[in-house]
């Protein structure tokens, strides 16, 4: 009887010191991480901004990237410009491209010409690499902005 009672004592402590679920926070605006609560744990960058703006017929796609060489020497872009349309996002134009960080930061921003009546947002993947070795991987998602 009295291993039976330690064994449930061991049992309801293990349950009650257990750590509870914890979920990461929502990016601040949902387009940039800050440093303030909780940020993800990256070895190559610091964090990201992203922005949509649409403009005259154009869509103009920015990310920014806090990072210096010392931390990563390449950090790659694959973007994609989407257009909300019959109840799902198409892909209108996408990118691919590299660049060494400069003064702290690596950057894109690319352009699309775009249609009147829809919804759009991009969407993409960053990479940082040091030494060809693959650090990071930081899935994106825009905000969305109608035309």
């Amino acid at each position: 009887m009295g291993k039976k009672i330690v064994a449930v004592a061991i049992l309801v402590l293990a349950v009650i010191s257990a750590p509870g679920a914890t979920y990461a926070s929502e990016a601040a605006s949902g387009d940039s991480y800050i440093a303030s609560g909780v940020s993800p744990m990256w070895t190559g960058m610091s964090s990201y901004e992203s922005d949509l703006t649409i403009s005259s017929g154009k869509a103009v796609c920015t990310v920014l990237v806090s990072t210096t060489s010392a931390k990563a020497d390449k950090v790659s872009f694959s973007i994609k410009l989407q257009q909300y349309q019959s109840g799902s996002w198409k892909t209108i134009d996408s990118w691919d491209q590299s660049v060494a960080p400069s003064n702290g930061s690596a950057n894109f921003k690319e352009s699309a010409s775009i249609s009147k009546g829809f919804t759009y947002r991009f969407t993409g993947t960053i990479k940082t690499y040091k030494n060809g070795t693959l650090l990071d991987t930081c899935s994106i998602t825009s905000m969305e902005r109608s035309y």
